[in-house]
């Protein structure tokens, strides 16, 4: 049944000309209902130009590769009955590298891979296999916007820092009935529930053998999901963070507040950049606010805010329009402590993440995981 609603999604972007992602988890067969629906356009919409990316060019073709995008796409075609296959079709000529085309009705199905995805010509639907996996996302990025109205991103997860990450994100959930929005990205989720072959049972096996394997977090990224297995060196892991959801009212009961009340402000100098404000007493969080005017004027009001609420120490950073913080607090006579985010990794030789000890076998220290002070701090 979820085989239905992707070929009804791609339909959909198609007919409303707006952009989709599937999020999938692993073996799900995604790119092969994409393939299926693409020979359909190719066969029966006459002109349609449809084109298919990766990451690398190998795997969108390369031959005696049946696992290839363009092996699946060939696949189909030449399993058609011959009433179905385009007059003058012929293999050696239409069904090439990279490229199909129907040389009845003029539509083409073509490939790229790696940096090159976006540079073709103009498409009526773009796919992009295994988004997440990009090695330069940002050029294909900038060349896929000016290549097509509807692209569609399909891909496992693979960590936070990519743009595929960020378009599920700001993206809504689509569901068969809805509307299309074209405000951002549609999003169809390939939950492994669905697909008939896996039951709880395979899903409890194929966990306690990832387990026994130490590839836990590979499970929790391909089969569930999780974007934060997949980041390595995680101090506070994901499923932690989502525990304490909704039960904030019990963990103050169990944590109270202590200790000082202190502030951290993140300057910024206007435009379309905000000044933010943080206010925390002990681990609570009590205030999280933003100023989008220049530093002059937000950091006076947002030190002034802090002061209001009690706060003994002020922390920003010290770089660049922070040091209009600096002066802001010095003349508001303001007890503050410059934050550095280029100074050198805290306790380099020692293991934050891990917990090891000097001299076991494949430790890595501080100055190891950590570029810098910012990147230790995040």
């Amino acid at each position: 049944p979820r085989q239905i609603d992707m070929v009804q999604f791609i339909y959909e972007s198609v007919d409303n000309q707006t952009s989709g992602l599937w999020e999938k988890s692993r073996d799900y067969g995604a790119t092969w209902i994409a393939c299926a629906v693409s020979v359909h356009m190719w066969l029966f919409e006459p002109g349609t130009a449809i084109g298919f990316g990766s990451r690398k060019a190998e795997l969108v073709d390369q031959l005696g590769d049946p696992k290839t995008i363009f092996a699946k796409i060939r696949q189909i075609i030449e399993n058609l009955p011959d009433f179905l296959l385009p007059d003058g079709l012929t293999p050696k000529l239409h069904l090439t590298y990279m490229r199909c085309i129907n040389p009845e009705n003029g539509s083409t199905i073509i490939g790229e891979g790696g940096d090159n995805v976006g540079r073709g010509g103009r498409t009526s639907v773009y796919f992009l296999d295994e988004a997440a996996h990009v090695e330069r996302p940002e050029l294909i990025e900038a060349s896929l916007g000016d290549n097509t109205n509807v692209r569609i991103d399909i891909s496992s997860v693979n960590g936070i820092g990519n743009p595929f990450y960020r378009r599920r994100m700001n993206g809504k959930e689509w569901t068969p009935g809805d509307k299309m929005t074209k405000a951002k990205a549609n999003i169809l989720v390939l939950d492994w529930r669905d697909h008939p072959d896996k039951d709880q049972e395979w899903y409890d096996n194929r966990k306690k053998r990832s387990e026994e394997e130490g590839l836990s977090h590979v499970f929790a990224q391909e089969v569930d999901r999780d974007y934060a297995a997949s980041v390595k060196g995680v101090l506070i892991p994901a499923k932690w963070v989502r525990c304490v959801f909704d039960h904030y009212e019990e963990l103050c009961e169990m944590v109270p507040k202590s200790g000082k009340k202190v502030a951290g402000q993140d300057a910024a100098d206007g435009g379309s950049d905000s000044s933010a404000l943080v206010i925390s007493h002990g681990v609570h969080v009590e205030l999280a606010t933003t100023d989008s005017r220049g530093a002059d004027e937000a950091a006076p009001a947002l030190i002034s805010m802090a002061m209001m609420s009690g706060v003994e120490d002020y922390y920003y950073e010290s770089t660049g329009v922070g040091a209009g913080v600096r002066v802001a607090t010095k003349m508001m006579n303001v007890k503050s402590f410059a934050w550095t985010p280029n100074a050198s990794v805290v306790n380099p030789f020692e293991d934050m993440i891990g917990g090891t000890q000097i001299g076991e076998e494949g430790r890595k220290s501080n100055r190891d995981y950590f570029r810098d002070y910012k990147a230790q701090s995040s």
